[in-house]
């Protein structure tokens, strides 16, 4: 019997990726996606921003132009093979990614979170350099139709409230929709928040960055659901 040699790899890990090059190739899954509309000019598009993972779980934030044919063939969750763009240094706030970190594994994973405790989130208030995503078990709901909120739970029973903005605000009604409104036991993983300071108490918010889930196919949601379910 003969064994086959294993077929070069034709493209770029993430960790090889540096700016002395714009001729990179890489394959990866398009985890998050987002729009960035302009402020003040209404439904106009400035960039599309992405989180993308490679098949060792690095990952990178990546931005295209508005207007460009390319966001049309995007979408999320799919994988596509890239080529061609420039590698530039991480901007030094707002960041939805933290230095890129391999794992172990030979697939491309569908999502990668940079989880902080509850008890650290203390630690990020005021300092926007990265955004902080979390997971909690869902406890209250303080909505109103000017700030609609919802209160989580940590697998210690540490609670925060998150205020909710932009496509969050629909994205978890459609989802509750779907779950059952009166179904009130569910995790919920919310990505890129801004840890803030507000008349000296901690407050947490979405980003245009955020993206919300329920009940999302996760070890850390699934352990919650253990201990907290």
């Amino acid at each position: 019997m003969e064994l086959a040699n294993p077929q070069p790899r034709t493209y770029s890990l993430i960790r090889e990726l540096n700016s002395n090059s714009s001729e990179w190739k890489i394959k990866v899954r398009v985890s998050r996606l987002w729009d960035v509309e302009s402020k003040s000019k209404k439904g106009f598009k400035i960039c599309t921003d992405m989180v993308l993972i490679d098949e060792e779980g690095g990952y990178i934030h990546s931005t295209i132009p508005g207007g460009t044919k390319l966001r049309q063939k995007l979408v999320e969750g799919n994988i596509y093979i890239i080529k061609y763009f420039d590698i530039t240094d991480n901007k030094d706030q707002y960041r939805v990614v933290s230095d890129t970190i391999q794992e172990d594994g030979d697939i491309i994973p569908r999502h990668r979170f940079d989880f902080v405790a509850f008890h650290d989130l203390d630690r990020r208030r005021e300092n926007f350099s990265v955004l902080s995503d979390v997971v909690g078990a869902f406890v209250d709901n303080f909505s109103t139709p000017e700030e609609p909120k919802i209160e989580i739970q940590d697998k210690c029973g540490q609670k925060v409230i998150v205020k909710l903005w932009g496509k969050c605000i629909t994205d978890y009604h459609e989802q509750r929709r779907l779950l059952g409104e009166e179904n009130n036991s569910f995790i919920v993983t919310i990505t890129s928040i801004l840890v803030k300071d507000y008349r000296g108490f901690l407050s947490l918010a979405t980003s245009p960055a955020s993206k919300l889930y329920i009940n999302l196919d996760i070890d850390e949601v699934n352990e919650l659901k253990i201990v907290l379910m």
